[in-house]
């Protein structure tokens, strides 16, 4: 039986606690700037950073390759041998450095090929400098040690450094680059004070690796790379469409809802990822209560989110950005879904290695997706077309979970 006492008393809640903070740190460094930047750069500009930020994001879908879920499980099998945790650490060093230099290359080839990229290049390609961090962090270290404050503390610093340069230097339009350069600098620098802890205080080192340690990580990763980037093609493709064919304003506005829903959303995200390397190690867990929990706590934020997110929007874009408010209630639906498919994710498919169900489950959610979203965007060709899409797509998602689950019998 669940015993919620045990677990706030837990690892697992010091590891949720430290999850959370550093993830709503950075929304609120990320709110606390916004009523200004938005106001200085204008809706538009602020639209194509947000723009190349949905870039960053989908390349560093292939800069993590789906590592950072089997990565955890991988170092908890290492069972505290350094010599195997050196070797796992210096091979996923590598990988993702090698692969990073890659998807730089990549984008600096389409930004002088791709006119819609050309126009803004310079500022997409310091953007797609914070994806750094993505290599030199090392999060999955950190989670599977439950240590997940050293993170905390590394990047809650880092962002907070940013909010005195923006609102300092940040006066209109043409100061966009320095608010990316801004952005790019601190969160770099909040990944090596973490870089610096694995090497000077866990004392990790950089140790000679086999092509077969390589190919153990590519093979485990693989399906949630397929995964992920399925998923991407749902959250970081919409952006780049709504940019391509309804307007920069409109990336504006979505990008506002997201942040209004992404709080509530990031506090019962965690609560999953906590957990995870404890159940994956024990078996004190009732995954059917978990589940049952989890439903009910998403539809109460629902709720909340509901009530809420009108003043939100109108303090923090006024009144030109209200329109934010209906699709942030829109997207809210995707708290309840994220919490449920995370747990079949964390606590049903991993534990007994069925992995291919990770990316069947993205590929039902991205085939509705299209079916919903070609339609509604030919017929009504605005922001809640994609809202509405990605939110009904999430719902099959989290509908196949329950059924797959069922029929194999893995609940």
């Amino acid at each position: 039986m669940l015993n919620i006492s045990n677990i706030l008393r837990s690892k697992v809640f010091a590891n949720y606690s430290h999850m959370t903070i550093s993830q709503v740190s950075s929304i609120v460094v990320s709110l606390t700037v916004y009523p200004i930047v938005i106001r200085a750069l204008g809706a538009d500009v602020y639209g194509v950073y947000v723009f190349g930020l949905a870039i960053m994001s989908y390349l560093n879908v292939f800069i993590d390759f789906g590592m950072s879920t089997p990565l955890v499980k991988s170092f908890v099998d290492c069972k505290g041998d350094s010599a195997s945790e050196n070797r796992l650490f210096s091979a996923v060093c590598a990988t993702k450095l090698t692969i990073y230099i890659g998807m730089y290359l990549l984008l600096v080839g389409a930004v002088a090929f791709v006119p819609l990229l050309r126009e803004n290049g310079a500022v997409y390609l310091l953007i797609v400098l914070q994806g750094l961090s993505e290599v030199i962090s090392f999060q999955w270290v950190y989670h599977a040690k439950q240590k997940m404050h050293v993170v905390t503390y590394a990047t809650v610093g880092g962002r907070l450094l940013t909010i005195p340069f923006i609102l300092l230097y940040v006066n209109d339009s043409s100061d966009l680059m320095l608010f990316v350069m801004f952005n790019a600098i601190f969160l770099n620098l909040g990944s090596l004070v973490v870089l610096f802890h694995l090497f000077f205080v866990e004392r990790f080192r950089l140790v000679r690796f086999t092509c077969a340690d390589v190919r153990q990580i590519f093979r485990d990763s693989l399906p949630f790379l397929s995964s992920d980037v399925i998923g991407s093609l749902r959250n970081e493709v919409a952006v780049l469409f709504l940019g391509a064919f309804v307007g920069m304003r409109e990336i504006a506005i979505y990008d506002l809802a997201n942040k209004v829903v992404s709080i509530p959303r990031t506090f019962i995200m965690n609560v999953n990822k906590a957990l995870y390397p404890d159940v994956i190690s024990t078996n004190k867990y009732d995954v059917r209560r978990l589940i049952r929990y989890e439903y009910l706590l998403g539809l109460i934020v629902i709720g909340g989110v509901a009530l809420v997110s009108y003043w939100a929007v109108l303090l923090l874009g006024g009144e030109s950005m209200t329109e934010a408010y209906g699709v942030s209630v829109v997207l809210s639906v995707s708290i309840l879904t994220w919490l449920v498919v995370g747990a079949y994710l964390n606590f049903v498919f991993v534990p007994t290695r069925n992995y291919k169900l990770v990316t069947i489950k993205q590929m039902v959610a991205v085939g509705g997706f299209v079916v919903l979203c070609v339609p509604l965007v030919w017929m009504f060709g605005n922001v809640y077309a994609f809202a509405i899409s990605f939110v009904a797509s999430e719902l099959l998602e989290m509908l196949y979970c329950h059924y797959i689950a069922r029929r194999k019998g893995l609940l």
